[in-house]
């Protein structure tokens, strides 16, 4: 399953891989595993076009406006700094997100998108920092982990939606962590394999980590 993603991934990314650093952004290609293959991966560590881009976005200024993503078509992409392809692979993950960007927190797992690159834009994004801040009533419908009397350590991969909700978790977004981890082969690897799935906030991560442990 794992290999399955990766294989749609390259599709997403023109069909090929150009540089390592593409592969080290494939969500299912953990830190570790990434850094214990690198040094035999025949391709380099960044492309010319790469490189060429960086350095336009670096000299370009762009005067920003408050705008919503999910608005932004292949060309309003490039107009902010980004290639064609890029803005071609920002659509297209935000199609598999379900065809809208719900919150800023979404849109900056994009492995298009460089930490750089969403900080500098960060402030002119029209929507709520994450899916749980989009309005009072949510934020009041949902427990906090805070309130969640957790007892010990625990396996997330050994949870299922009831365990999910009583840790804090909406049923909807319980369903969208279980459906991230079939993704990645049926396991999370590691907490920072975790920390990628766009349903658990910065906020709620930090108040599960103490008690996370990983066969």
């Amino acid at each position: 399953k794992q290999a399955e993603v990766i294989m749609k991934y390259k599709q997403i990314v023109g069909g090929k891989f150009t540089s390592k650093e593409q592969i080290k952004k494939c969500f299912v290609i953990s830190d570790d595993k990434y850094a214990e293959m690198s040094r035999y991966i025949l391709l380099p560590e960044h492309t010319k076009q790469e490189e060429k881009q960086e350095k336009r976005q670096l000299s370009k200024t762009i005067n920003y406006v408050k705008f919503n993503p999910n608005n932004y078509s292949e060309n309003d992409w490039q107009n902010i700094g980004f290639s064609s392809k890029q803005a071609e692979s920002i659509l297209k993950y935000k199609k598999i997100l379900g065809g809208q960007f719900k919150s800023k927190e979404q849109l900056k797992k994009c492995y298009m998108i460089s930490d750089e690159k969403y900080n500098e834009m960060q402030a002119y994004i029209d929507l709520p920092e994450s899916v749980e801040s989009k309005s009072e009533k949510t934020k009041v419908e949902e427990k906090s982990i805070a309130q969640v009397d957790i007892k010990g350590k625990f396996n997330p991969n050994n949870l299922n939606v009831e365990d999910w909700v009583k840790l804090g978790f909406t049923e909807k977004q319980a369903n969208t962590i279980l459906n991230f981890k079939r993704s990645l082969g049926g396991k999370f690897k590691d907490a920072n394999t975790l920390k990628k799935s766009y349903a658990i906030s910065e906020e709620k991560f930090k108040e599960l980590e103490p008690h996370l442990i990983f066969e």
